[in-house]
């Protein structure tokens, strides 16, 4: 078997899932996103079968808001008492606690989000893997679609560098990060007034109006590339030690009690996707 990795987008995958089934509870404690999540894993896992699998999630708060105090200014934040407050923060704790449970490492770094690690694991990582998976509705991942091993699993479906060029044949996957500087970006980054992504692709295949338009807003272009280039240029990565990558190895009984505590049922699918890494399978890998 050829290795692959999975890597998740663990606030990404379980902010998702909590809107999908937001009304979802057992004995008062609210289960959506731990459904989701669970679920989640097992499609993945049925679909591609992962030798590793790698979780990365964001660790407020951001470096990025130091140099931008704007940044993720359009979030919702989460420091209140109400009740989606409340089922957010509740169900990081149960999902974090299901990653345990399938021996799955879950990476944080102070101050960094996901897609800073998950970027990160894709420059340590991209030689070692066929084929790497990312579970993310992050489009600034975009800027490493140049990784042929690489496919982005959005919205059900993969998005690879055969799916950038076709949508954007005149740029790189590189090009990507200054084609957001002067868009802006879902993070609340700002761009240039009155450029969206077709002028921006114009200005891009010019090079005298890309000259000229990184002359008048360099400032702003320089900021926002340094937002949004990955990993975070400005931390300082030696400092950092990466998780060591293993391939799972799950006790089922364990797992299936964990589950069914929250009243959620052993399924068939989640069946199907453990016991690949049973520790009572000989075949393990």
């Amino acid at each position: 078997m050829h290795p692959s990795l999975l890597i998740i987008d663990f606030a990404n995958t379980l902010m998702r899932s909590i809107h999908v089934h937001p009304q979802l509870e057992f004995n008062g404690i609210p289960t959506g996103g731990l459904f989701g999540v669970i679920n989640q894993f097992a499609n993945q896992i049925n679909k591609y079968y992962p030798t590793h699998i790698l979780v990365c999630k964001d660790s407020p708060p951001y470096l990025r808001k130091k140099q931008y105090p704007e940044y993720k200014q359009n979030r919702k934040k989460l420091d209140s008492n109400d009740d989606f407050s409340r089922i957010v923060k509740t169900s990081f704790q149960l999902a974090e606690e299901f990653c345990g449970n399938i021996d799955v490492p879950v990476w944080g770094v102070t101050g960094l989000e996901a897609d800073d690690l998950i970027a990160q694991a894709l420059l340590k990582y991209s030689d070692h893997y066929k084929k790497i998976y990312v579970l993310s509705n992050d489009d600034d991942l975009n800027q490493f679609l140049d990784l042929q091993n690489l496919i982005l699993l959005r919205k059900n479906k993969e998005y690879n560098w055969e799916n950038f060029n076709q949508d954007y044949p005149s740029i790189t996957p590189k090009d990507w990060v200054m084609l957001t500087a002067m868009t802006g970006t879902h993070n609340a980054v700002k761009g240039i007034d009155r450029i969206g992504i077709k002028t921006a692709l114009k200005i891009m295949n010019d090079v005298v109006k890309l000259e000229s338009t990184y002359q008048q807003h360099k400032e702003l272009l320089e900021l926002n590339y340094s937002l949004i280039q990955l990993p975070y240029p400005k931390f300082n990565w030696k400092t950092v030690v990466m998780p060591e990558l293993s391939s799972p190895k799950i006790s089922e009984m364990k797992l299936m009690r964990y589950i069914e505590r929250y009243g959620i049922r052993y399924s068939t699918v989640m069946m199907e996707a453990f016991s690949k890494y049973s520790i009572r399978n000989k075949l393990y890998v």
